[in-house]
This record gives C-alpha cells, structure tokens and sequence, in this order.
C-alpha cells in the first residue's frame, strides 16, 4: 500500500498519456499547418451540383406558314408574259401557262410589256403591207380577251428620229397604268392612254439635241427619261421630259 501510494505521480502521469493518445487516434489526419489548412471534407465527398432550371415555353403567337407561302415575294407579280413567235403567253406563279394571243398573218411581234398589276399586257405589232409598215398595239387582259386596239403613227417633224443602229421598238407601261409609252421604229415616241377611248398623242422632245434612244416612264408617272444622242453620235446625255409641260431637263 505504502508502495502505491509512494508512485502516484507515475501512474497519473501514465493516465494522462494514455487519454491524449486515445484522442489524437479519433482525430482525422491531415495537414495542421496555417499554409495548408485541413480541408473541410474528404477529398471523395461528391459536391451535389443543383438541378438545371427549365427554361419557360414560349406561347406560340402564328400560326405555322407553309413553305410555298414563306418562298412567295410579298408584292411580287402573278404572272409572267412572254411571246413566242407570233402567240403571246401568260405564265402563273403555280407555272401554268396560258395561250392568250396570236397576231395576224403578216405582223411581228416587237415587244411586249405587263401592266403593273400583271393583269394585262400590251403588245406592239409591226404589219408590212404592199410596201408599207404600219405599227399597232393590243391591250390584252389575263383572260385573253382584247382590250384596245389602236394603230399607231408618228410625226417625225414632233420627235428627234433615232439612228438605224439604235432603233429599238419598245412599249413601256406606266407605273400607274394609266398610260402606255410606245417607240416606233422611225425613233417616234406616243403616248397612248390605256383606256379603250385613250387616242395615241405624238410627244414632242422640243429642245433635245439629236436622236432620243430608249425612252421610259419615271416612278412618278409624270415624265418620261430619256438618252439624247447629238447629231454626230459624238455625245450622250440622260434627260427628262415632263409630260405636264413638255419641259425637257
């Protein structure tokens, strides 16, 4: 008893070792440094990643369109007219073609040109007869049937004649239907209303020097372009004739 009481000390001392070892065995290992901190879960914890959020449903606000009515151009003609030989023919947007007319034994066809609207087509016929040319232009609808019929005569003392090498008959309609421009083959220019009780006028160019080449209706309907050509074909200029008051700029 003496003995034990005599080496207390010791066997505290052993005490307290054996609870500290106890306690740093229950203690998970680890860098213990300010450098490298212990991290704050095990390197095989997996971090749960949130839930992707759904992106909202748009509300539909059309209805689906077809892809022929995507592939149509918005303002764009219905139909397309084009002449072969002496027959003139309309062509539809769905490709359908059309026979609508056929000039007369001993015309040509010189030109042709579609109303805005694509509902009619004027068509410029040269007739040669006995010697004689005379010119002639039908207004045909999208139907086939005849419209107007007029023939057509310059005065080559109104209008500057063109060069041979530049003549070109041409019909031109207005962008406002209303009027249709024609240029003969003597270089004349007429107007020719496009109502069937319209009669062809002779336009006079006035001042402009020389020959006038390709005549064509402005935008507006109220004038009419032009290239003028100097006596000698040495020279060429843009003008416009204003139909209001014959004033060429």
């Amino acid at each position: 008893m003496s003995h034990l009481r005599a080496n207390w000390p010791a066997h505290l001392a052993a005490l307290v070792a054996g609870c500290l070892l106890v306690a740093c065995a229950d203690e998970s290992t680890g860098p213990q440094f300010a450098t490298d901190p212990r991290p704050t879960r095990s390197p095989t914890e997996a971090v749960a990643s949130p839930s992707p959020a759904l992106l909202p449903t748009a509300a539909a606000i059309a209805t689906p369109a077809s892809f022929t009515d995507l592939l149509r151009v918005r303002g764009a003609v219905s139909a397309v007219y084009m002449a072969s030989g002496r027959d003139v023919w309309s062509v539809s947007s769905d490709g359908e073609a059309t026979h609508l007319f056929e000039a007369p034994d001993g015309s040509t066809i010189q030109d042709l040109d579609a109303s805005p609207d694509a509902q009619a087509v004027g068509i410029l016929l040269e007739t040669s007869s006995d010697g004689r040319v005379s010119s002639e232009v039908v207004l045909v609808d999208a139907a086939g049937s005849i419209t107007k019929r007029v023939d057509v005569q310059g005065t080559a003392s109104a209008t500057p004649l063109a060069r041979d090498a530049d003549v070109r008959q041409t019909i031109d309609w207005s962008p406002q239907a209303d009027q249709i421009l024609v240029q003969l083959e003597t270089g004349d220019v007429v107007e020719i209303p496009a109502a069937a009780d319209g009669a062809p006028v002779s336009l006079d160019f006035g001042d402009a020097a020389g020959s006038v080449i390709a005549p064509a209706w402005s935008p507006t309907g109220q004038g009419i372009a032009f290239i003028s050509e100097s006596d000698d074909g040495g020279a060429r200029s843009v003008q416009l004739l204003d139909t209001r008051n014959g004033a060429v700029s």
